[in-house]
């Protein structure tokens, strides 16, 4: 798991509202979560023109081991595989789980509230389609009366699917409002995600999401069309 972290006082970062917070960078590989499928499972022979059929390849081959996978992948032919490369570029997301969104435990520890949110990236055909990564947003913050006095945020991927590598935060802004639910400040950070199986078939994707604390204690994604998230892809530009 690929981690990084911002930590920032109020009375020394957020009164430069909109300046940006320069994020650390890393490279790192996963393997997708889930029961793990048998060779005797995949079918290699599947039509990369049929949508259903690349899907289902694509979910059995992502729960092979390594050595799973490099034996299917030998079986392919060239037009399998690029099509496996495209399945993978960005087309939507989905905020899938919110851990500890209202937590004053030994959770949030040294902080008086911590809200994690949990997005699932998905390539071909969308949710319920192939999905790629699970990208996180966490966000802690200390309350003093009706302000938000200190804020730590933190950034990660789990379940990459093969060729996906995590190279870290590109962007992280804090921005602080007076909200509805009183003293607000939003964590804004972009993702950069590289897709590389080879120097011809790389591509880099940056999701971007959204996250506030308040005064009230509370962990929020900021609206986007519902779900907070905003994905740039470097061929296709997608906005949520």
């Amino acid at each position: 798991m690929v981690k990084d972290t911002n930590r920032n006082q109020r009375r020394t970062v957020l009164k430069t509202i909109g300046g940006g917070v320069a994020g650390l960078s890393f490279l790192g590989t996963s393997i997708m979560a889930g029961a793990e499928a048998t060779h005797n499972e995949i079918d290699t022979n599947f039509n990369p023109g049929q949508e259903n059929e690349l899907i289902e390849f694509f979910k059995k081959f992502n729960e092979l081991n390594e050595e799973g996978r490099d034996d299917i992948w030998d079986e392919l032919n060239h037009g399998q595989r690029m099509a496996y490369h495209d399945a993978n570029r960005l087309t939507s997301a989905d905020m899938t789980d919110v851990i500890f969104p209202n937590s004053a435990s030994a959770q949030s520890f040294p902080y008086d509230y911590t809200a994690t949110f949990q997005f699932d990236l998905y390539g071909l055909g969308g949710f319920g389609g192939v999905k790629v990564f699970e990208l996180y947003h966490q966000i802690m913050w200390d309350v003093e009366g009706d302000e938000v006095v200190a804020v730590e945020t933190n950034g990660w991927t789990e379940n990459r699917g093969w060729f996906w590598g995590d190279d870290g935060n590109s962007k992280s802004v804090l921005e602080e409002r007076d909200g509805f639910w009183g003293h607000t400040v939003d964590s804004t950070r972009e993702r950069k995600m590289t897709y590389a199986s080879s120097p011809w078939n790389t591509f880099t994707e940056y999701p971007e999401t959204t996250i506030s604390g308040a005064s009230d204690g509370i962990g929020r994604v900021t609206e986007c069309d519902g779900d907070g998230l905003d994905i740039e892809n470097v061929d296709h530009p997608l906005v949520c």
